[in-house]
């Protein structure tokens, strides 16, 4: 199950972005992006991802909720590089930029684990290294080991050019085993689509 995050204007207050959050709908108009307020969530989505600009991209001036439309093609060139991304019709990206230019990208998501949904945060560099990973919502009694700071660290500086396998590069946590793996393999996936759309994570201002 995977729900994406409600575009809707707003300052991030207490940060360098002065403006308001420019709301881009990329070949999906109208389609909302519900809110994650989910049960087990240490803090909502759009909490964690103003968060995130705060302390990632201080310099940032904007940030744009991006909805980019996933076809065929899209799927195909990201299995090329993974092999195991999940066919998927969109991906919401909020865009960090100062000057017009990106500095930075936020993606909120979810993987399945053993039997509930795990809503999960990464945010990346114009290169596509992963600067933080975050569990924002864990919603079973078993496996939230995934939520250590010290497991989520390995994911600091992968990219979409090396590997990412669960159980090598990144450790296994016994008695998590299930929820280490999704969220190897979601990062994993994100990445590879980021790669493949990365022409089109591109800041505009508001129509």
């Amino acid at each position: 199950m995977r729900r994406q995050r409600q575009t809707q204007a707003s300052s991030i207050s207490g940060s360098g972005i002065s403006s308001s959050r420019t709301i881009l709908l990329v070949a999906l108009a109208a389609l909302s992006v519900p809110a994650r307020l989910a049960s087990g969530a240490a803090q909502p989505a759009s909490t964690a991802v103003n968060s995130a600009l705060r302390q990632l991209f201080p310099t940032a001036e904007k940030a744009s909720d991006l909805i980019v439309r996933l076809g065929p093609e899209d799927i195909r060139a990201a299995r090329a590089r993974n092999g195991n991304v999940a066919a998927r019709e969109s991906l919401a990206v909020t865009i960090a930029s100062a000057a017009g230019s990106a500095l930075g990208y936020v993606v909120v998501d979810d993987v399945k684990g053993k039997d509930m949904p795990i809503t999960y945060m990464v945010a990346v560099d114009t290169a596509l290294r992963v600067l933080d990973l975050q569990i924002l919502a864990y919603r079973e009694s078993y496996g939230g080991e995934v939520r250590n700071a010290v497991w989520r660290r390995q994911f600091v500086g992968r990219s979409p050019d090396e590997p990412l396998r669960h159980g090598r590069e990144i450790r296994n946590i016994t008695g998590a085993t299930i929820s280490a793996r999704a969220v190897t393999e979601g990062v994993r996936d994100l990445l590879a689509l980021l790669a493949v759309t990365r022409r089109r994570l591109v800041p505009q201002e508001a129509p």
